[in-house]
């Protein structure tokens, strides 16, 4: 199966910076695209508008959430418009579990992942309706000590970054707060810092945060 490029398709960039913008523009109109620079409500408005085929969004940790909501609403109105979301998160579906199931046809690149421009030439390749496979969907790896922390491990990471407490981890989750604190535990003991200086949770947290790119 392979990509088929339509050398027709109008595609609209959104970056972090007008440098990164200029760099994804020039690569994908190297390649037959007819691609412009964008911010998301452009998009929204020109996909509902019928004046894009597709969407290259780079999503920053910063506005994460507000990033993914415009997404999935250009998802729900213009369902034939294919977004590209490009990111340093090494894994999103830990930020937004939902993610992949809201954005409908999306495709992912993890920043580690994209070893050459051809890679995202042919993700956009992979939204367009003229493709008849899955979009690409590239994440990246955790980098230790959070590699070897199963699911669950990860996600008690995810909401203690969000700011909850033992408590509310466990009402959320309809467990005990006795099975919290032991999951917490065997958290922090996994990353190497039961037996370390300072507070292992405030250490843990430091360290996902890190490498979710500050989200």
């Amino acid at each position: 199966m392979s990509t088929v490029i339509d050398t027709h398709a109008r595609v609209l960039v959104v970056a972090a910076t007008r440098l990164q913008g200029a760099l994804l523009t020039d690569v994908l109109g190297r390649h037959g695209f007819d691609a412009t620079p964008s911010t998301l409500p452009e998009v929204t408005e020109s996909a509902v508008a019928g004046r894009a085929d597709a969407a290259v969004v780079e999503l920053v940790a910063g506005s994460l959430a507000e990033s993914v909501n415009a997404v999935a609403a250009i998802h729900t109105s213009s369902p034939r418009v294919g977004v590209v979301l490009v990111t340093a998160i090494p894994r999103l579906d830990l930020l937004v579990p939902d993610a992949r199931s809201r954005l409908g046809r999306a495709a992912l690149l993890t920043a580690s992942e994209v070893t050459d421009a051809s890679l995202v030439v042919e993700a956009v390749g992979s939204v367009l309706p003229s493709y008849d496979g899955p979009p690409i969907w590239r994440e990246g790896t955790l980098p230790p000590p959070l590699d070897v922390l199963s699911g669950l491990q990860l996600d008690l990471l995810r909401r203690i970054a969000s700011g909850g407490s033992n408590e509310q981890i466990a009402t959320d989750r309809g467990v005990s707060l006795r099975a919290v604190e032991s999951l917490a535990s065997r958290t922090f003991a996994a990353m190497g810092l039961a037996d370390t200086p300072g507070n292992p949770r405030v250490r843990a947290v430091t360290t996902y945060l890190r490498a979710m790119g500050g989200a």
